[in-house]
């Protein structure tokens, strides 16, 4: 959304209301959006998809690798020497941006050794066409969930330093097959810290932006749900509460039961994944307990809400009691995404039925 004010989707609009495409290729992830703007309305988020690893260092890795085999073995490489190594492509990825290079002449330095090689972006991009490829179907994806045929987006935004490369806006022209003339790119490193820029100066009062309406609407960007024990086949499968691409705000409900007559606690497991239950993170976990007695099927019931500030809020209601349990899963200090922070994940939270419920 901050891109799309950047690219002043308000003045493009001309009184009308339009559909963007934000192609968002940064240096480790891949981000698709679909949002409509309406000068009345505001901002319309209609789905969205992406990669969690998939942005400019498999492009880097492509040069490293043509870069190590001009070494050879044996060769020590040290900690010092693969800094080295993943530097030299940077650069050398992030000049073949100028659309006016076609060959670079450059001497390389890794540890003990040096030589100086040339570098070819016709064969460079050859082979970034196949990681590529890989964003061409998440856009595909992205606009199938949307439900916006392609002649209906008015406009494809460049977003994040590795789209600065020639090939991604051909790649793009050529893979969705679009008007080569709708693909912008416009300062794609600075797009998002603009774009904020503009949106905290509409929200202070700022009278130059009072033109700008106010209204936005959001999608969840993952799956979110409880991995549970599937009482039939005894596995673990996901419940999905709250469905990739649904408006914000959202809610799901689940009924839970426990399983033997000794089970007086219920452990519920907050997941999210994008597409493949199977690659579900956990967001945290609540222990439901103790219950007023310990016996099977007893049931509570499981709300889950994604509220519009990306907050993700469960309410667990004892239904032979009445009783409620409350938690919200907020985002961290940083105020980071959950699903960027995968590898830190938020600590198992401890709720008492009885000793912290709330009525």
């Amino acid at each position: 959304v901050a891109a799309a004010l950047h690219y002043g989707v308000a003045s493009a609009t001309l009184g009308k209301e339009k559909i963007f495409f934000i192609y968002d290729l940064g240096g480790g992830t891949f981000d698709a959006t679909v949002l409509s703007y309406h000068p009345e309305k505001g901002i319309d988020v209609l789905a969205q998809d992406g990669h969690t690893s998939l942005g400019g260092r498999e492009f880097d890795e492509i040069l490293q690798t043509y870069i190590a085999q001009q070494i050879g073995e044996p060769f020590h490489w040290s900690a010092y020497a693969l800094l080295q190594l993943r530097k030299a492509a940077e650069e050398i990825k992030i000049e073949f941006s100028d659309p006016a290079r076609f060959f670079i002449r450059k001497t390389i330095f890794i540890g003990n050794w040096y030589k100086e090689l040339t570098f070819s972006r016709r064969e460079f991009e050859e082979q970034a066409r196949a990681i590529l490829q890989e964003t061409i179907e998440i856009s595909r994806r992205c606009l199938f969930q949307a439900k916006i045929p392609l002649e209906s987006i008015d406009a494809f935004l460049l977003v994040g330093g590795s789209s600065m490369m020639p090939v991604v806006r051909q790649q793009l022209v050529d893979g969705l097959g679009i008007d080569a003339e709708k693909v912008k790119l416009h300062q794609p490193l600075h797009a998002v810290a603009f774009g904020a820029a503009i949106r905290a100066g509409q929200l202070s009062g700022n009278d130059i932006l009072s033109d700008l309406p106010v209204g936005f609407r959001g999608v969840t960007g993952y799956h979110a749900g409880i991995r549970s024990v599937n009482p039939t086949t005894g596995q673990m499968e996901v419940d999905v509460l709250i469905r990739k691409n649904a408006s914000l705000n959202s809610k799901g409900l689940k009924t839970y039961y426990t399983r033997s007559i000794q089970q007086d606690h219920i452990l519920l497991d907050l997941v999210q994944f994008f597409d493949h239950p199977e690659d579900a993170v956990s967001v945290g976990q609540l222990i439901i307990g103790p219950l007023v007695s310990a016996r099977p099927n007893y049931a509570i019931e499981v709300c889950l809400e994604h509220t519009s500030d990306g907050r993700l809020f469960v309410r667990v209601t004892d239904q032979q009691t009445g009783r409620e349990v409350r938690h919200t899963f907020a985002n961290r200090d940083t105020e980071t995404s959950f699903f960027l922070q995968q590898k830190a994940l938020v600590s198992a939270t401890m709720v008492n039925m009885v000793g912290e419920s709330e009525r």
